[in-house]
């Protein structure tokens, strides 16, 4: 392993990429919730009021409170505590009453309680896979039986067709640079991909008022069987695959959203 690579991988990124610095960020960029994926969501996940729903890695609480505002009962898990303020402010602004709690997604115990949970571009983001697989198994052990997961996730074959799409090959490590702007062309995102692991780093640079701001973060890019694969293994049947969140058709370089039913 590279010097960089032990940087990286002995940092928690999962614990530093998503605070103060990725609040400014999403705060311009924050994307409503709209009802055809509203919709999706209520019809893949078999969602009635009263419902009881697990938002695991909830975020900034964007769909979760739109879900309680539609007659659901949220319990939000994030271990951010600057988006966690944020999804507080948001449930308060709009006048509901949200359960968010700070917890690592590796740890939390809620045996059987729910009817249904969201996975939100939240797996993934863990240095060791067991501990990826383990955030599969907690879904697993948070659903009762016949509950349904509704997972989305960075598809991989997407991520290199598109991120790594004019990508060079580093001579010192044999990874996969590229440079892309995103956000409006507001943030250059610089990324780099191990292939033998399919670990992707990520630096993101902006500016705010004048200042050049640095977030880094980094996740396992897994193409789509491998993730049903890990559910599979930790007690779901896949019931379908979508582009995104509004039911498009699933193919080898969309998005992945995947639905799932604890057996």
């Amino acid at each position: 392993m590279q010097l960089w690579q032990h940087f990286y991988m002995k940092k928690d990124l999962w614990k530093t990429g998503f605070g103060s610095k990725y609040v400014e960020l999403i705060t311009q960029h924050t994307v409503k919730i709209n009802k055809k994926q509203l919709s999706f969501i209520f019809k893949t996940l078999k969602l009635k009021k009263g419902s009881q729903l697990l938002d695991l890695g909830c975020g900034d609480g964007r769909y979760s409170v739109v879900l309680v505002k539609n007659g659901i009962n949220v319990t939000g898990v994030d271990y951010s505590s600057e988006l966690l303020n944020r999804a507080n402010k948001y449930a308060k602004n709009e006048e509901v009453s949200v359960k968010f709690l700070k917890k690592d997604m590796r740890r939390i115990a809620f045996a059987k309680k729910f009817d249904a949970a969201l996975s939100m571009y939240s797996f993934g983001f863990f240095n060791n896979t067991e501990d990826n697989k383990m955030v599969i198994k907690k879904l697993a052990q948070s659903l009762k039986k016949g509950g349904r997961l509704l997972l989305a996730t960075n598809n991989g074959l997407h991520t290199l067709k598109g991120v790594f799409k004019n990508a060079r090959v580093s001579k010192k490590t044999g990874n996969l640079i590229s440079k892309n702007k995103i956000l409006n062309n507001k943030v250059l995102s610089i990324n780099e991909l191990d292939p033998k692991s399919m670990f992707w780093w990520v630096t993101q640079k902006w500016k705010v008022k004048g200042k050049i701001v640095i977030n880094k973060v980094s996740m396992h890019l897994y193409v789509p069987d491998q993730v049903v694969g890990l559910l599979e293994d930790s007690g779901f049947v896949v019931e379908g695959l979508y582009g995104n969140v509004q039911g498009s058709q699933f193919n080898a370089y969309s998005g992945l959203v995947i639905i799932a039913k604890k057996i």
